[in-house]
């Protein structure tokens, strides 16, 4: 690869983005796996009519999590505008995070050129590019929360680069906000900014006091949105590892994250290590070894702000994710690369200048080889991994292959058979995950279900009892422990659990659903079609509610209004004859 002129950088960057494309291409056609499903097609925040309404909520929905609730309604926006767009399509949707993955990569570049020259900038990006620690934030549309993040902060950083005091002090301020409101990640950007000011500003530093302090007023704002929120800033989930246990295997995950960063040829969906499960002599190794790094780093780049820079970037966004704070239930995983790995570009792309401007015969057209060969294999892994992202399916199964000694796969595949009528494989696998961990919510929720559909009422009700009571606001568990006791014969039980549901997830169209059906049940109709109603609107894309509705305003011979939510919702017209009246037929 030889050196760029000025006349030709833009097209080596349209053949870098083209390239990313064809790598992301397979992606385009997957269906919507893992969160997506939750946070997108059940969504009823999504359906709100102003987007403004997304401040006001966690991002994740209450039949995900219990513990830590996360605060980005930026990201929820990326799906709102969506939503608006293209209703549930996945394809769309995977348009939108490649699309933004490419404005990502222009930005990146712009970014890397204000530092490095063409060769070293072009080189850094490609890498970018085609990265396959980058293939969850992009295949995966619910990455879209790193995308989205990087994006605002790269674009805060160019802004901050500007003579213009309305980038500076503005645009530069704003863009840095919205990335915290993309993903907690990015508060780290103001040690970021004063940290590169201080390597290459540091005889001006003065210049930039007010930069600094218009970033720094960005966090009391976004800490007082994220309150009124969630209700609170931080919340411990009251099940954190020691911390000394963290300090010793941070230095570890470090490692990890720096080898799948060179060589990433351990890239799984999850990866199974545990904290309390680790070797107490791996801990110690992996800190000496660090400590090792960091020397060597200092004697040799101490010279090399750029690079020193990169390296700091590198470990500064990775520090969170690092098993000291308590962020996620994975210990590591490579989307948390996203943002590190600008940190780590901008040094691989300095080191392939350098090894190409060596002018030695010996060495020929090795330096481009090598770039050339190194890109190619990171192209070909990305190509490949991005399959386990196609469906459900493969990616629970994958995740079993690769973590069989963790519930989530197990469950993943539990949840799928279900929701096919296999009750029997999805009892299996839903057993399988409790035996790894009695308590995993989503494996319980399942293994009650396929009580309930085997008929065995009581086997359900007990394991649903289990799941309220070590997950008090999963909405799911009242609402089949409902289903349960009215098919028991207890309605008026039954229904105070769909209500305390409906309490839980207001917005929730199955729980209004079920409290619906159940008020009709004891007569109180009224109230029962006004759920309904909720329901329909909550998931205008269903079934159940819609139909539901119609029957009852059939039954109660009031076919104008069974007719007009046969209209609104065309969906269920196949279930029904329309003429001078309004009968149920058709398909079953």
């Amino acid at each position: 690869m030889k050196r760029h002129s000025e006349k030709y950088r833009y097209l080596y960057l349209i053949g870098i983005i083209a390239a990313t494309i064809i790598i992301y291409t397979l992606s385009l056609s997957n269906s919507f796996v893992w969160d997506d499903n939750s946070l997108i097609r059940d969504n009823a925040v999504l359906r709100a009519p102003s987007p403004l309404f997304l401040f006001k909520q966690p991002f994740w929905t209450p039949s995900m999590s219990q513990d830590n609730p996360y605060y980005r309604p930026i990201s929820l926006m990326w799906f709102w505008i969506g939503y608006k767009i293209w209703k549930i399509s996945p394809l769309w949707y995977r348009i939108e995070n490649l699309a933004v993955y490419i404005l990502f990569i222009v930005l990146l570049y712009l970014f890397l050129r204000n530092k490095v020259n063409d060769f070293a900038a072009l080189t850094g990006t490609a890498i970018f590019a085609f990265h396959p620690v980058h293939i969850e934030n992009v295949a995966f549309v619910s990455g879209i929360t790193d995308l989205s993040a990087g994006l605002f902060l790269i674009a805060g950083f160019l802004a901050h680069f500007s003579d213009k005091k309305f980038f500076r002090y503005a645009l530069s301020p704003i863009f840095y906000l919205l990335a915290m409101l993309s993903k907690e990640i990015a508060v780290v950007g103001i040690a970021a900014i004063i940290i590169h000011d201080w390597i290459f500003k540091k005889n001006r530093l003065k210049k930039f006091l007010i930069d600094w302090a218009l970033w720094s007023a960005m966090i009391p704002v976004y800490l007082f949105m994220r309150n009124s929120a969630l209700g609170y800033i931080l919340k411990s989930s009251g099940k954190q590892a020691p911390i000394f246990l963290k300090l010793l295997f941070a230095p570890y995950l470090l490692i990890r994250y720096i080898q799948n960063s060179i060589l990433p040829l351990d890239i799984k969906p999850y990866h199974p290590e545990k904290l309390a499960q680790m070797s107490t002599i791996i801990g110690i190794i992996s800190s000496a070894a660090i400590i090792f790094l960091v020397f060597i780093s200092i004697k040799i780049l101490k010279k090399e702000k750029i690079v020193i820079f990169g390296l700091l970037w590198f470990l500064l966004f990775l520090f969170p994710v690092l098993g000291i704070v308590d962020i996620s239930s994975a210990l590591w995983a490579e989307r948390f690369l996203f943002i590190p790995s600008v940190g780590f570009v901008i040094v691989a792309g300095l080191l392939f200048e350098k090894f190409s401007s060596i002018k030695d015969r010996r060495i020929g057209k090795l330096p481009a080889i090598l770039l050339s060969g190194y890109l190619l294999f990171l192209a070909l892994i990305s190509f490949t991994y991005s399959i386990y992202w196609r469906n459900d399916w493969i990616l629970s199964r994958q995740m079993v292959d690769t973590a069989p000694d963790i519930p989530i796969g197990y469950a993943g595949l539990a949840y799928q058979f279900i929701s096919i009528g296999e009750v029997d494989s999805a009892f299996y696998y839903s057993k399988k995950a409790l035996e790894l961990d009695s308590t995993y919510f989503t494996a319980l929720n399942i293994f009650a279900g396929t009580y309930l559909e085997r008929g065995e009422i009581d086997s359900a009700i007990f394991y649903l009892k289990k799941v309220i009571s070590h997950y008090p606001d999963y909405v799911y568990g009242y609402s089949n422990m409902g289903k349960c006791l009215v098919e028991k014969g207890d309605t008026v039980l039954g229904v105070k659990y769909f209500e305390k549901a409906v309490s839980i997830a207001p917005r929730d169209a199955q729980a209004n659903l079920n409290c619906g059906l159940g008020l009709i049940m004891l007569g109180d109709t009224l109230n029962g079609i006004e759920l309904l109603r909720r329901a329909c609107i909550y998931y205008p894309e269903g079934i159940d509610a819609p139909v539901a509705l119609a029957d009852l305003y059939i039954s109660m011979g009031d076919t104008i209004k069974a007719r007009r939510v046969i209209e609104k919702y065309p969906q269920i017209k196949i279930f029904y004859s329309t003429a001078d009246t309004v009968f149920r037929g058709g398909k079953n």
